[in-house]
């Protein structure tokens, strides 16, 4: 049943789901001290391409998230970074795009003095 639900929201215009890839940090937690979550992208391929970073809590629940505008260029970065996050809480950062062969990216703590804390690359 999965797969035919699949295919058909394939079949009827949601090619930009069935085509989507991801690379994620796992989740990280740095101390009581952590402020600020980060997270960056790097488009190293020859081509724009549209990407969607997202950062979220051990729960899943989404603290940030952005586009990157309509598109990433070429050797492009693209940032987002949530403040006053919980001090007890480990995050996460994932970014979705057609293909994710040529992105790179990390997400990062930090301390309320910008000082990074601990980091993790997505994967």
């Amino acid at each position: 049943m999965k797969t035919l639900t699949a295919f058909a929201a394939c079949m009827f215009g949601f090619a930009g789901v069935c085509d989507a890839a991801q690379i994620a940090s796992p989740s990280i937690y740095a101390s009581p001290s952590q402020e600020v979550a980060f997270c960056a992208v790097y488009n190293g391929n020859i081509t724009a391409q549209t990407v969607h970073l997202q950062l979220s809590n051990e729960a899943g629940a989404i603290a940030a998230s952005d586009n990157c505008g309509s598109s990433l260029p070429a050797g492009g970065f693209c940032s987002i970074a949530k403040i006053g996050i919980s001090n007890i809480s480990a995050y996460a950062c994932s970014a979705t795009a057609v293909s994710v062969v040529h992105l790179r990216g990390s997400m990062i703590l930090r301390d309320g003095s910008d000082t990074s804390l601990r980091s993790a690359p997505l994967r």
